[in-house]
């Protein structure tokens, strides 16, 4: 095996060892577009992939409307119900809440004046 050109043999003839001047320029421009192409791919991509996911949402957006409506209802009716029934605790919350601290002092029997 000639090692001279590594493992693999060119195909089609010899290389060139050297490219002229005319030759990176023209490799330059084909690459310059060919990164422009994928810039504008990707960008035609990523708008495609927008629009999709409004449409989905909307759609999904669209099919939920009627569950949506009935839980609104169901909560509307329980909270009627609730205040209706008067949920324990209710009479407590409705009330005034005084806060601050207090000292127990004990009285015995005989301290007591009858």
């Amino acid at each position: 095996m000639n090692y001279e050109q590594g493992p693999f043999k060119p195909i089609g003839g010899p290389q060139p060892r050297g490219s002229s001047l005319v030759g990176r320029i023209v490799g330059g421009i084909i690459g310059i577009v060919l990164l422009a192409g994928a810039l504008v791919f990707s960008v035609f991509l990523f708008a495609a992939l927008a629009v999709l996911g409004v449409v989905l949402w909307g759609f999904l957006w669209w099919k939920t409307r009627g569950v949506r409506k009935q839980m609104r209802e169901h909560m509307e009716r329980m909270q009627e119900q609730m205040n209706r029934q008067g949920s324990p605790g209710t009479e407590a919350a409705r009330g005034d809440v005084i806060e601050g601290q207090f000292v127990r002092e004990e009285v015995r029997d005989e301290e007591r004046k009858p």
